[in-house]
């Protein structure tokens, strides 16, 4: 490296699992899923985060962004979730590919997704919550937090650990609900006493473990996400997840006051 040339800044972890999520796992332009399953059942992503402002100079769209910092560039702000063939296109006709048809097409295609999501959250039932929760509970889990914890409401656990409005709107949506994971709760408790505070261990430790990490409070979010879907990648069962996390985000040791 040059002296003239600044050392490359990596796009975020927190940025892109914010934007796959909010595109629903789907390439902005052609609308393809971007997920491939594995033979093991693990599931991996195969799309790419393309800049709507060029990355460096010489690249598709860099003037349109000239007064953009580095650090602007690789944000979620100039960032677009596409499969390698509309990546390719996109950067290859600037013409057509416009950074606001580029901001437009993201706008809208997220704008789909998050209601593609809510009309699911809609349909999600029990069938749906035994798939999540037979997954992620450990009988045998313990937890002791060695931190002071309180139970907040929505808006203040939001605020406290600085939220985008991306996560928030996840999470209203999932609380949405709240009843239904109640009473779910309840009737297996009623059977199994210790069902619910497995359950409430199997959130707390993953959240502990995350939160070592030095994750920031999106990144962590979409991460126990991604934990409650347990490589179950249908719209449906993505819904359910969400809505037991976000319960759980209200309900129970998870984030801080």
């Amino acid at each position: 490296m040059t002296k003239s040339e600044s050392p490359k800044l990596d796009i975020k972890n927190r940025d892109m699992k914010v934007l796959i999520q909010l595109s629903g796992g789907q390439c902005a332009i052609c609308k393809k899923k971007l997920y491939i399953r594995n033979d093991d059942n693990s599931v991996f992503n195969i799309g790419e985060m393309a800049h709507i402002c060029g990355e460096k100079p010489g690249a598709a769209r860099y003037e349109d962004g000239k007064d953009l910092t580095d650090e602007e560039r690789q944000s979620y702000d100039n960032l677009i979730f596409v499969c390698p063939t509309c990546h390719t296109i996109i950067d290859n006709d600037e013409k057509t590919y416009t950074v606001e048809k580029l901001k437009e097409l993201k706008a809208e295609h997220i704008k789909n997704a998050i209601n593609d999501l809510e009309a699911s959250v809609d349909k999600v039932t029990c069938a749906e919550l035994d798939i999540i929760i037979k997954c992620i509970t450990n009988p045998n889990e313990q937890n002791n937090p060695s931190e002071d914890y309180r139970i907040i409401t929505p808006q203040e656990k939001i605020d406290k650990n600085s939220l985008s409005l991306g996560t928030a709107q996840c999470i209203t949506m999932g609380l949405a609900n709240s009843n239904l994971i109640r009473n779910y709760i309840n009737q297996i408790t009623n059977i199994n006493i210790s069902f619910e505070q497995n359950l409430r261990n199997a959130f707390i430790n993953k959240y502990l473990e995350l939160k070592k990490q030095n994750l920031s409070g999106d990144d962590i979010f979409t991460s126990l996400w991604d934990f409650a879907k347990s490589n179950y990648d249908t719209n449906i069962v993505s819904a359910a997840a969400l809505s037991v996390v976000s319960y759980f985000f209200l309900e129970c040791d998870i984030f801080e006051k």
